[in-house]
């Protein structure tokens, strides 16, 4: 009696069991298995950043009457990369900084404009980033002892006396800037001493009330004349006012 054949469908099955057995001992198959090395590569490395500087002088939004100005900061890399180089460019002009023994940069001096000056400051690490800082400082005349104002209508300026300085200025409202209109570097004729009051007349003089005398400067040059003079018999005046219909100029003691 012959023994029994398995039948061809079982021998099949029992082919693809241990197929399937053979695959996941070696690893293979669609799934993996957790102990396969990545397929992928090494992940990027992390990002650089760029470095940032902290500037302590001149302050941002600052104003000053020098030409010339000092400029020094801390510069500061996120990723701890050294500081290679840091710039200072302003109106078209370009200064290098130099590092110093406590970790800060210094410019000795950048040229300032009249008016807004925008200061970029650029700071390169030692992986090429760069940081890139904007400061805006004004430069203007400063007053020190305003004494007087006057607002010129037709000019559209206000006139301002510096008794400390000597100086006569004129602001423009509409955009701040101020401008020198007579020293004594600025016009000729009598300087004042102690002046006390300012007026416009209808044809745009300044009139400066200096003590005991009334002396009108002409605004497009900063020329002086002696309109009352020193010695009047009243005693010195304490202020002055102009009728603008007639050019009358009122003192009082």
């Amino acid at each position: 009696m012959n023994p029994r054949r398995p039948s061809k469908r079982l021998v099949e099955t029992l082919l693809t069991v241990c197929a399937a057995v053979a695959l996941a001992a070696c690893g293979g198959g669609g799934g993996g298995s957790a102990s396969s090395p990545p397929t992928g590569g090494s992940p990027p490395p992390p990002a650089n950043d760029a470095p940032v500087f902290a500037l302590t002088f001149p302050l941002a939004g600052s104003v000053t009457d020098l030409a010339q100005l000092p400029l020094s900061g801390t510069p500061n890399d996120p990723d701890g990369d050294d500081i290679v180089s840091v710039t200072v460019s302003v109106n078209g002009a370009s200064w290098p900084g130099t590092a110093q023994s406590d970790g800060s940069w210094r410019v000795p001096a950048v040229d300032l404009a009249e008016g807004l000056n925008e200061l970029v400051i650029e700071t390169e690490d030692a992986q090429g980033e760069l940081g890139r800082l904007v400061a805006e400082v004004r430069r203007q005349l400063i007053f020190t002892v305003p004494a007087a104002t006057a607002f010129d209508r037709a000019a559209g300026l206000l006139y301002v006396i510096d008794r400390g300085q000597r100086l006569l200025f004129s602001i423009d409202p509409a955009t701040g800037l101020v401008a020198l209109v007579a020293s004594a570097q600025r016009g000729a004729g009598p300087l004042w001493t102690f002046p006390n009051a300012v007026q416009v007349d209808s044809g745009g003089n300044i009139l400066v009330l200096d003590s005991g005398r009334v002396l009108s400067i002409d605004p497009a040059t900063g020329d002086r004349t002696e309109l009352i003079a020193a010695g009047f018999t009243l005693p010195p005046f304490a202020a002055m006012t102009i009728d603008p219909a007639t050019d009358r100029l009122f003192l009082m003691t």
